[in-house]
């Protein structure tokens, strides 16, 4: 029975957080700006292979967003949700809606990219050929 529960409550959530969420869909000409706009929050990382990725830094991007506050104390740094512990998190809502879409644009861009990387490759063969 716990089990059923537990789904139950997760699809409750779920629920809930589309509630929360603000219906807003952002264009594409929306979401190539702000690609252009939050490559600057983008820090390299090196993996334990030895690769290097660009990761974003949430929370900087947040504090830019104006969904965090950023408090720095002595050497340590701590980020809150902007409007203190009981306050308006609307703005963190919209932030993360947002970050969603971006990344459903963003595999949308990288699948486009590579239909058009096998139709030059299709090509280049036809030309040699």
């Amino acid at each position: 029975m716990a089990i059923g529960r537990k789904k139950q409550g997760e699809g409750e959530a779920n629920k809930a957080w589309a509630a929360l969420t603000p219906s807003r869909v952002y264009t594409d000409t929306e979401l190539r700006d702000f690609h252009k706009k939050i490559q600057k929050f983008y820090k390299d990382k090196t993996l334990s292979t030895g690769e290097q990725i660009k990761v974003l830094d949430q929370e900087e991007f947040a504090v830019a967003f104006g969904a965090y506050t950023k408090t720095v104390v002595g050497k340590s740094v701590y980020y809150r949700a902007a409007g203190g512990p009981n306050g308006n998190t609307d703005r963190l809502v919209v932030m993360y809606k947002l970050l969603e879409q971006y990344d459903d644009w963003r595999r949308k861009q990288d699948w486009i990219d590579n239909e058009r990387l096998k139709e030059l490759d299709l090509t280049a063969n036809a030309i040699t050929v």
